[in-house]
């Protein structure tokens, strides 16, 4: 596998995220890998966001860190919901709450097992370390560059599934998160003159 491009180039050019635009990019990240197409209220999004933000603030890993092992779980959570076509996912509100022993925390196990099968030989644990790493820094530094790295990586793994995943997260991100859509406007403004 060739070694992963350094983009952006300088670390400086990666903005800090707040704890808000962490728990929005790993709403958008859930809900287009678990929910797309669903309806939600306003109310019960704000619940399930509550209960992300627990666990993201709650975790003694850094930022970095806790989101993208966050985005893994939510990608092996994808995988167990496919595999197993009768499970039933309850609303994102319930099923974020740290008490539902059947929602994101019945992950937890799901991902230790998975992470435990050496990572040299499976594919889906480098491709979903590849498309979580790689959804950070988008958030951080939305570029086309680093979506084509991702997509690059993830067909060398043959992971299509994951591309796909990933892909839904960052065109759902880049059309519900308005800094990314000032960004992008900014950078297009940029190449335009």
């Amino acid at each position: 596998m060739k070694p992963k491009a350094n983009i952006p180039a300088k670390e400086t050019d990666l903005k800090a995220l707040s704890m808000a635009e962490l728990i929005d990019a790993a709403w958008h990240f859930s809900y287009a890998t678990l929910w797309q197409e669903r309806m939600y209220s306003k109310t019960a999004i704000l619940l399930a966001k509550k209960h992300i933000r627990y666990y993201l603030v709650s975790h003694p890993l850094n930022r970095q860190q806790v989101f993208t092992q966050f985005i893994q779980r939510i990608m092996v959570a994808d995988l167990c919901v496919t595999a197993n076509e009768t499970s039933y996912l309850c609303k994102p509100s319930a099923w974020f709450n740290g008490r539902n022993r059947l929602g994101f925390e019945a992950t937890l196990s799901t991902y230790t097992i998975v992470q435990s099968v050496q990572a040299a030989d499976n594919k889906f644990v480098q491709g979903i370390a590849i498309a979580a790493q790689s959804y950070w820094d988008y958030i951080r530094s939305p570029s086309p560059e680093i979506v084509s790295e991702c997509r690059s990586r993830l067909l060398e793994l043959r992971e299509f599934k994951l591309i796909q995943i990933f892909y839904n997260a960052i065109i759902y991100h880049q059309f519900l998160h308005p800094k990314s859509q000032e960004i992008c406007q900014s950078q297009k403004s940029s190449t335009e003159g």
